[in-house]
């Protein structure tokens, strides 16, 4: 764990509750070893041959609904073991998910699929506030430079943007190949009960900011304007909301594969009971949750799906138990070779 990030003094305790732009931090890439421990990842990626063409990558988002509620009406212990079921049979080479909290992290971080398989982001922003992002990567960090031994200050192969003290975005750089891809995990703010009108254009002018990081993010590695990335997440963005301010090139994986917004609605009070306790009475089904690819021409989506659209049957329970107020997209793109 990042010391001077987590400490009582360090950086986020000095974060103020509203910010004038995304504010960045490193954390450290996480990897189970053979001693049986979670150790941090701080060496150097190794030059790989260059990708072939046609080589697919499969990417998964999902806001799995934190544990702060009753566990009577929202089943957390319940929930939680179904939910790692799910991730583990979608076979995803990178996930995104939100609203993770320490109780579903000692969960994650037991289960020995993500320990044979998976890099697992830094969760200080698990352990610092009530739920956070987290990204599992099948592909090793693509670490592009290390501070040396002795340094309490993570490589440079992933971030915690801060766009206020509590909403974060976390990213992380993985090595697919002979290229770096940046990937992110993003949960928006949402302010449902506040103005609306209001919180729209804040999560537009956040959403800016996040188009300029991973620009600055790509220049700063030499990948230049055309460097790829990802941004998976909860946007938080009801009908009434389209995101029409994406970098020019920049694709909304669902839109992309023709398929009808409608069609793509994450969130629906209609249809999920989860979705009704969460929701204010206002919100129509929405298409919360995305796969963004930054503008390049060499990660193409192939499809994207849908998934924990339903309630599932569990054993001794009366009730379907359905995973989250939200439903999971996953999508596989292409990623073309140079």
């Amino acid at each position: 764990i990042n010391a001077e990030y987590m400490g009582s003094n360090g950086p986020r305790k000095n974060i103020p509750a509203q910010l004038e732009s995304a504010a960045s931090f490193p954390i450290y890439w996480l990897r189970f070893t053979d001693d049986g421990v979670w150790a941090t990842v701080d060496q150097p990626m190794a030059a790989s041959a260059p990708a072939s063409a046609g080589t697919s990558l499969s990417v998964l988002t999902f806001n799995v609904l934190f544990d702060q509620f009753s566990e009577k009406e929202f089943a957390g212990s319940i929930r939680y073991p179904k939910i790692l079921e799910f991730l583990e049979k979608s076979n995803a080479d990178v996930i995104a998910l939100q609203e993770v909290t320490p109780t579903f992290t000692k969960l994650l971080l037991a289960s020995s699929w993500v320990r044979s398989f998976y890099y697992v982001t830094e969760v200080s922003s698990v352990v610092l506030t009530p739920s956070g992002e987290v990204l599992l990567s099948r592909f090793p960090p693509a670490i592009l430079s290390s501070p040396g031994s002795g340094s309490t200050t993570p490589p440079t192969g992933a971030s915690i943007w801060h766009l206020t003290r509590n909403k974060t975005c976390i990213v992380g750089d993985i090595a697919i190949d002979d290229r770096v891809i940046s990937v992110g995990s993003l949960h928006a703010v949402a302010g449902w009960g506040l103005d609306r009108s209001m919180m729209a254009k804040r999560r537009s002018k956040q959403r800016q900011w996040i188009w300029d990081a991973f620009y600055a993010r790509c220049m700063e590695q030499n990948r230049g304007k055309g460097g790829e990335w990802i941004l998976m997440g909860d946007f938080n963005t009801g009908p009434e909301e389209p995101i029409d301010d994406l970098p020019e090139g920049a694709l909304d994986a669902w839109l992309a594969t023709s398929q009808s917004e409608s069609d793509g609605c994450t969130f629906d009070a209609v249809r999920n009971p989860l979705a009704v306790l969460t929701a204010s009475p206002e919100t129509p089904p929405s298409r919360f949750d995305r796969v963004i690819i930054g503008p390049t021409a060499n990660l193409r989506p192939t499809g994207v799906t849908l998934g924990a659209t339903d309630g599932i049957p569990v054993e001794g329970i009366e009730k379907m138990v359905w995973l989250s107020d939200h439903y999971a997209v996953r999508a596989v793109l292409e990623v073309v070779a140079r």
